[in-house]
């Protein structure tokens, strides 16, 4: 029935019904915290033996334990949550949705990078940004583990051959992490420029100069 409500939620989400999606949400994340539950139960999966962080780095190839994905799936519940307070322009309460998802996510994959822990991480930091006031630190330092996190999985996607990033990173494609470490690049930019520090802002742009000319080069090698 959770996965249901969750369908019902993403239905009424692209109607504009955000009311509706978030009662959907809401009630689909009461049911699977009483079947598998409480935030701190959820956490508990990625503290005892390796089998479940190994899972949940194994993504969406197969391997993951019935534990795991449901602890996943409360994640991916925290995640929607978070985008329709987006949406409505409550920046708070979406900022507390992303927070849980990703300890959640955290906790599973045993601190490992995944795709699944930098894409909250990208939506955490704009929700931060975008509070009143904006959490701006806040903002900067998940930008900054949200680089770091890309730049492990690129690596993973460089030891595999480029055959989908292997167990820790998930599936996840060389454009789609090139994407985006280019978005945080552009968001540090921006933030370090807010917070008023002007020499990180100009390091941050060189590192994205850098970036487009390696891209541009890596292109021009392939084409020959």
């Amino acid at each position: 029935k959770a996965m249901t409500l969750k369908q019902l939620a993403g239905i009424a989400s692209r109607r504009g019904e955000l009311s509706k999606a978030e009662r959907y949400l809401l009630e689909a994340l009461a049911l699977q915290e009483r079947v598998y539950g409480s935030r701190s139960r959820c956490m508990e999966v990625g503290e005892g033996t390796g089998e479940a962080g190994g899972a949940a780095q194994a993504g969406s190839s197969g391997g993951s334990s019935s534990s795991t994905s449901n602890h996943f799936n409360v994640a991916a519940v925290r995640m929607s949550l978070g985008t329709v307070a987006c949406r409505q322009r409550r920046f708070d309460a979406a900022v507390e949705h992303f927070r849980t998802c990703l300890d959640i996510r955290r906790a599973v994959c045993h601190g490992q990078p995944h795709l699944e822990i930098a894409l909250v991480l990208k939506e955490l930091a704009a929700a931060e940004r975008a509070c009143s006031p904006p959490r701006l630190g806040d903002a900067y330092a998940y930008l900054l583990e949200l680089g770091s996190v890309v730049e492990a999985l690129q690596h993973a996607l460089c030891r595999s051959g480029g055959g989908g990033g292997g167990a820790a990173a998930g599936q996840v494609s060389e454009g789609l992490l090139a994407e985006l470490a280019t978005g945080a690049t552009k968001q540090l930019i921006l933030v370090s420029k807010e917070m008023g520090d002007i020499d990180a802002s100009n390091q941050h742009r060189a590192d994205l100069r850098k970036r487009v000319l390696d891209e541009q080069q890596k292109v021009a090698e392939e084409a020959r």
